[in-house]
């Protein structure tokens, strides 16, 4: 049996921060490294296939996530033939991170930890797609997540695209997941024809805004951003029929919409204000 001991803090972690999810149909995604830290502690270790015993454990995870890791690490083990056990504590500070970011980062973990430093980051990240995919994970939020982690850079992402860098400056201090909505179907209505093309334009173009002051700074950048989300919200109220006017969406593949708190650097900046 061969033991890896990892100790790792991982910063700047990418989350969905804007995107609204359009069945049947392609959007652009922004991915933005926020000031979350994630702790990963623990051993991975593999054996051959003959042995029986493997323990997989995943402390500090919801049950859905550390099933989803679970199952990546048995096609990982498929793949490299050999038995991948692990046992990890994951610790996010006392903030819950989306999944999605959860899930990028832990599989990512696990798989350089055991090929090393060989592989270029995004080339290993389009290794791991491809075992997502196998695991019918075709997600275009965990895709976009695992190119901005291998980057380190907020990028924006559409399928058959070229991803677009956005730089590494740190727009989002802390994301924080309060709780979560299941999504139900889109009506069919809203998806077919003229009304379906208008809603995915009228998203796309606001996502493309955002991309855009990314791009270009503004001094009121948080301020403009801020106004761009309450539009993007009401489309999801349009298409998911969710309303919370305190919290943030997020799109977290398996658990729906992360109902949550994004604190952006002004905001910080405002409360240390309060503070003194």
């Amino acid at each position: 049996m061969n033991t890896i001991r990892i100790s790792l803090k991982i910063d700047k972690i990418p989350v969905p921060a804007f995107g609204v999810p359009i069945p049947k149909r392609i959007n652009p995604i922004i991915i933005i490294l926020t000031g979350n830290k994630l702790w990963i502690k623990g051993e991975i270790y593999y054996r051959s296939f003959q042995e029986t015993f493997c323990k997989r454990s995943l402390e500090r995870s919801n049950r859905i996530l550390m099933r989803r890791i679970i199952d990546f690490v048995e096609r990982l083990s498929e793949e490299m033939d050999a038995k991948i056990c692990f046992k990890l504590d994951v610790d996010a500070e006392g903030y819950n991170l989306p999944d999605i970011s959860s899930y990028t980062i832990i599989t990512s973990v696990i798989s350089s930890s055991l090929v090393g430093d060989e592989i270029d980051p995004i080339d290993l990240q389009k290794s791991l797609i491809v075992i997502d995919r196998s695991l019918n994970i075709y997600s275009d939020y965990i895709e976009a997540s695992r190119f901005a982690f291998a980057m380190r850079r907020n990028i924006a992402f559409r399928r058959g695209e070229e991803t677009v860098d956005l730089g590494n400056d740190l727009l989002i201090n802390k994301v924080n997941v309060r709780r979560h909505v299941k999504i139900s179907g889109v009506e069919e209505d809203l998806l077919e024809g003229e009304i379906g093309d208008l809603l995915t334009k009228l998203v796309g173009y606001y996502i493309l805004k955002i991309i855009r002051l990314l791009r270009e700074k503004p001094d009121n950048l948080e301020n403009m951003i801020h106004h761009k989300i309450k539009i993007l919200k009401k489309f999801w109220e349009i298409l998911y029929n969710i309303h919370s006017r305190k919290y943030d969406y997020i799109y977290d593949e398996w658990r729906g919409v992360a109902l949550s708190e994004m604190i952006f650097n002004k905001d910080l900046n405002r409360e240390r204000q309060n503070v003194k």
